[in-house]
Order: structure tokens, then sequence, then C-alpha cells
């Protein structure tokens, strides 16, 4: 998969990838590396050590971790990979002779984290999506001209583009794939779209025409948009997401003023909605560790913080994260419960950070991003800059 403008991301690689011996000098930009990572755990330095080291040619000022926005100077610089060890994590640095860049857990790097960068001047509001690193780092455009989107489990994406105030149509983005995207409808507006766990149809809330009731679209997945099968929503519901159950679409919706699921039955040849009893909420399920132990994400006694906590079913609770002046409103979760991407607000910017999980490190997100950033279980880009770095020599 190639992504535009990755390609600052090829390196020179000069030397085998290889540990660095307790008899080796540690030079001052290593030490920085080290006391930085200290600083980050709350640990203390002599705890740390550099597991590996890379001689690398870096083709610009970014040190192979470039940031959205930034234009470094392309120039060759002289440098290193380095990864420390801390417990049992490992973490990744690269460097200059006398700077560095932080690139986050080395497992992070299974994920990225998803936002849209507005374009200004665009008439519908689209803006770009952009895809980082969950250290906030090696930024690519995923789809250009978006208004909204939702990452699925596999690492494919729904997203919507407004095509004028009374129309959008609905994009679908295959896992690994840049800029290919698929049209699968066009509505007056869409909500809440997903993919059933097959990955082989599609479903969503969909406003036919302006001023038309609600209505639930679906359709397989390599369908053509025009065979979507409308099902206007029960009553003067108000729709809120659609799960699924096997290969039926389940929907909560808002009616007379309560939280309600429908599924859609044919029995004796009759179809209709059929209501069916509260449906768990996904998030409080991606949240449960286990029949004893939660996570939970509340504002902190004074409502100044936001704070991640692992709660036991006897009440006792271990604060994981605490990120200040942050107010969240919306929570992803990566797949094995390894990361969390908490998006909301610090005063009236938008603001989004990854929570590792197992540390409890917090890692900001790039700030250009306009409304709500969310996880995506897939690599920045297939064959990412880490697996180039630690790839041994043949």
């Amino acid at each position: 998969m190639r992504f535009a403008g990755m390609a600052i991301l090829t390196l020179a690689l000069v030397m085998a990838l290889s540990p660095l011996g307790s008899s080796q000098p540690t030079l001052p930009v290593v030490r920085k590396c080290l006391q930085d990572l200290s600083r980050r755990l709350a640990l203390p330095v002599e705890s740390i050590r550099v597991s590996r080291t890379r001689q690398v040619v870096f083709p610009d000022a970014s040190l192979g971790l470039p940031r959205p926005g930034e234009s470094p100077a392309r120039a060759q610089t002289s440098g290193r990979v380095l990864v420390l060890e801390a417990g049992h994590a490992e973490y990744l640095y690269t460097t200059s002779e006398s700077r560095f860049r932080y690139g986050g857990p080395l497992r992070s790097w299974d994920f990225s984290a998803l936002a849209i960068h507005r374009v200004p001047g665009d008439p519908n509001q689209n803006g770009n999506l952009v895809q980082t690193s969950l250290a906030g780092t090696n930024p690519a455009i995923r789809m250009r001209g978006v208004f909204d989107f939702q990452p699925q489990p596999d690492g494919s994406i729904l997203a919507s583009r407004r095509l004028s105030r009374s129309s959008q149509e609905l994009l679908y983005l295959p896992a690994g794939v840049d800029g290919k995207e698929k049209r699968l409808f066009t509505a007056s507006e869409l909500l809440a779209p997903t993919l059933n766990s097959s990955r082989t149809r599609w479903a969503s809330f969909v406003r036919p025409r302006a001023g038309a009731s609600w209505a639930l679209a679906r359709n397989p997945l390599e369908a053509a948009p025009e065979q979507a099968r409308l099902l206007e929503l029960p009553g003067s519901s108000l729709p809120v997401r659609v799960l699924w159950e096997g290969a039926d679409p389940v929907i909560e919706v808002q009616l007379a003023g309560a939280t309600r699921f429908f599924t859609w039955k044919t029995e004796e040849g009759a179809s209709s909605w059929r209501e069916r009893p509260p449906h768990p909420d996904p998030l409080v399920r991606e949240l449960q560790l286990n029949k004893s132990q939660r996570l939970e994400i509340r504002s902190s006694p004074q409502g100044s913080s936001t704070l991640v906590l692992e709660v036991w079913f006897t009440g006792d609770e271990r604060v994981l994260a605490s990120i200040p002046s942050f107010e969240v409103s919306q929570v992803s979760v990566s797949a094995a419960r390894e990361f969390l991407v908490l998006s909301g607000r610090r005063g009236n910017e938008p603001r989004a950070f990854a929570v590792d999980l197992a540390t409890g490190e917090v890692l900001p997100l790039p700030r250009k991003a306009q409304g709500e950033t969310r996880i995506l279980n897939a690599p920045v880009v297939d064959g990412s800059p880490v697996e180039k770095w630690l790839r041994p020599e043949p």
C-alpha cells in the first residue's frame, strides 16, 4: 500500500540492527531519550535500557517521524533508530547527533488514529481523512473530501461525503487500500453506517430525500447502490445506531422519549419491525476486561480532568491515566483492548489523546483535527517505517 507523501520515509540503512553493549559509551542524545522516556512513564532512568540501535541516514529533518503540517528541510540527516526497553515494553526513538523524536510504544504501531482535517473554502464543509500513528506522527491522507467517518473492526472505513446541502454519499474504503473508495448509497442524510461481522453487508440510517422520514438502508457490500432496500423506521422514532445480530441489523432508536430496539423479521410471508430486548452497548462490552474488572472513563471529582480507571466488582479503583483540562466526548477502543483514543475538547479547541492501557501513558494526537478522532485497527502504512527499521538485514 502506498500513501501520498510517504516517500520521505525511505531510509538508507547503513548498519544492521544490533544490541548496544553496556561497555559502549552512552551518547548525549541517547541520554536525552532515556531521560525523556523516564519522564513519560514516571520511571527511574536506571530502569530503562537501550535494547537495540541502528544507524541510518534520514532523507530529511523530520528524522523519519514527520508531524502533520510540517515541512521539514530536505537535507539528508545522519542519525540512529533506538529501541528502549522499560518493563516488558519497547519504545521507539529516532535521533540525529543532537535531536530526537519519539515514536511511541512499538505495540502502538499495529494501530493508528483517524481524524478529518478541514479543507478551507470547501463549499460542503468536507475535509481530508488523515491517518497518523498513535504518537501523532507520519500523517497520510486516506480519503479526500469527506464529511464524517466510521472505522470498522477489520480496518476498513465507512465515510460520508457531502455533495450539497441536501445530498450525501456513503463510501466504503477496504482495509489496506488508499483512495479507492466505493460508493454504496446516496441520500439527503446518512447516520451511523456499519458493516456486519463477516463484512458482506452494510446498513445505515438514511433520509432518502430532504424532509423525508428516517429509514434503514441495507445492501450486500458488492451490490449496486440502486439495489439497496429501504425500511422506514417504526413510528416517529429517531435513529441512534445500527448494530448487527448475525445476518440481521438491530436498530437502536428514540421513541416516545425512551430508548428501544427493533429488528426486521419476516414470518409467514409478512415482514415488519419486531421489538426486542435491549442490546448491550458495544462500548460497555469493549471496556469490560473480565468478569470482575472493567475500564471506566469519567471526570475527576473536581471536574478538571478526564480519568481512565480500572474498576473491580468490589468497588476498588485504580487510576490508569489522567488528562488535565480535557472533556471527553468520544471513546474508541483498539483490538484486544490495548489502546484507547479519547476525543473531546480542551477549552474551545478539539483535542484527542491515545492512552496505553498497559502503562497509562498518554500520547497527544495532532491538533489539526476538526471534530472527533477515532482509532483504526490498522498500521499507518503496510511496510511501515517501524517494520523497515527493525527488519534484520539479509
